[in-house]
């Protein structure tokens, strides 16, 4: 009898054993699937718990339930899984995304090309290149962010190095910063039509870039010996311009309008000075300043120059500046302030431009002015350069007049003088000056800044250094991270 009992026993622990093992099992699964099942719902609050939940187990069972919810419709839940995935599953991330992009659906595969970019790897790249040419813009579009994304981290490490954050650098971003610039390089070229890859061409260009196009382009233009005169005696301060030198400097700034006051300190040695261009910043120039010229000294062959024959003077003695009419209507809009970084004291931008005139010197081939207007030819902005470094490629005066300046959610007429100097190969503001101009013709100063030398810094012996989070560069000031343009 005990015998009986005991085999029985025995029996029902081997049968109920694996059984109890797969009811286990199914219950993990069904928690799965909850979790993913939650992470759709539309309540934030339930959406974000199985977010946390599901990238700190980081299981890579959740993989194939997440799948399929990237064909869904809904954009804000599909950015919600690609963002999971590069989170909690980041050594799957990359061969989950390349899985996705064999489906057949168009939501799916743009997750998949958005979810790549964020990856920083050395081969997204090249896997993101295709994609430049398909024929569906989302793609493109996708693409594109994702070039971008490889070029941030570089970036974002120069601007924490900039304002005093020393952080780590994962040692790819240069060579992922790199290829990105390549490649959307030899975009621009091979597909000159398309507004999106223009955009972010002169979003990132840099020194290097900018030359490059410039002398191909002044090359093959019917006024060739004009241009490469122009560029060669501005190409030091329009544009993406190379610098030669450290900036180490203090900015300070004051809102007379709102009483309030503001200092950085800025370290900054060449490299850095270029990556932050990226985000819309010009170290070198101090305050915000974007200017039609810019367009033409890094996007030459967009903007459908058009050389104007100088007006002949009566006095032989007097020669007429050379003009040059550039179409601007479809690039981000121009805007100048007293600031640096995130932070700017009565910033105006420029909305709804259309074409600009440049003026040059004939003989030097110096900017003389700009002028942008709009559609129906109404002056929107006005640049002079009143006076120049003696003997130098750098302006010393520079004035600026806003008639219809956009400001935050109005517009005023803004006029900005600045001041310049020069500390060995340096080009750096000295003084700005931002005046209202009221409704009965009478002005107010809205801002001032002043900048001063200080000290430099150690120098950074490898360029590679500051994208590696190596280099010795520190401040103090804004940490933000969003570019102007």
């Amino acid at each position: 009898m005990y015998r009986t009992m005991f085999v029985c026993t025995l029996l029902l622990f081997v049968i109920s054993g694996p059984c109890s093992a797969i009811d286990a099992g199914n219950d993990d699964q069904a928690r799965r699937e909850e979790l993913v099942k939650n992470l759709q719902i539309l309540d934030p609050k339930v959406s974000m718990q199985a977010f946390d939940r599901i990238a700190v187990e980081g299981d890579p069972e959740f993989l194939p339930l997440l799948r399929p919810v990237l064909e869904q419709k809904d954009q804000a839940t599909r950015r919600m899984v690609v963002l999971l995935v590069t989170r909690g599953f980041q050594q799957y991330a990359y061969d989950f995304f390349q899985e996705v992009l064999s489906s057949g659906n168009e939501h799916a595969r743009e997750a998949a090309v958005h979810g790549l970019g964020m990856i920083l790897d050395v081969r997204v790249p090249d896997q993101l290149v295709p994609f430049l040419l398909d024929p569906v813009r989302k793609m493109r579009v996708a693409s594109l962010r994702g070039f971008f994304s490889q070029v941030m981290p570089a970036v974002r490490g120069a601007m924490s190095q900039v304002v005093g954050q020393q952080i780590s650098i994962p040692p790819q971003a240069s060579s992922c910063r790199q290829a990105a610039l390549g490649a959307i390089s030899t975009a621009r070229v091979t597909q000159p039509d398309d507004p999106d890859i223009v955009n972010m061409y002169l979003r990132i260009a840099d020194s290097s870039m900018g030359k490059t196009i410039r002398e191909r382009w002044a090359t093959a233009h019917p006024s060739a010996k004009l241009f490469e005169k122009i560029f060669k005696a501005n190409d030091r301060w329009i544009g993406r311009p190379a610098v030669a030198g450290s900036y180490d400097y203090q900015l300070s700034m004051v809102n007379l309008n709102a009483d309030s006051s503001k200092e950085i300190e800025i370290h900054a040695n060449p490299l850095q000075v270029e990556l932050l261009r990226a985000m819309g910043y010009d170290l070198d120039r101090v305050m915000h300043l974007r200017t039609a010229a810019d367009l033409l000294f890094t996007i030459p062959d967009q903007v459908k120059a058009v050389v104007r024959t100088p007006k002949k003077s009566s006095d032989a003695s007097v020669k007429s500046p050379v003009e040059i009419e550039l179409q601007i209507s479809s690039f981000p809009f121009r805007h100048a302030g007293i600031g640096l970084l995130n932070i700017a004291y009565w910033e105006g931008r420029v909305d709804s431009a259309s074409k600009a005139i440049l003026r040059f010197e004939q003989d030097s081939g110096r900017l003389v002015s700009e002028s942008i207007r709009d559609a129906a030819g109404k002056e929107l902005w006005k640049l002079e350069v009143i006076d120049w470094i003696d003997d130098q490629p750098f302006p010393r005066v520079i004035n600026l007049d806003f008639p219809v300046a956009q400001i935050g959610g109005r517009k005023a007429h803004l006029k900005i003088q600045l001041d310049f100097q020069q500390r060995n190969d340096c080009w750096l503001l000295k003084t700005a000056q931002t005046f209202e101009i009221l409704a009965d013709g009478t002005s107010e100063i809205r801002a001032y800044g002043e900048v001063s030398w200080l000290a430099s810094a150690e120098p950074v012996e490898d360029s590679s250094a500051a994208e590696e989070g190596e280099g010795s560069s520190s401040g103090q000031g804004s940490e933000a991270e969003n570019p102007r343009e």
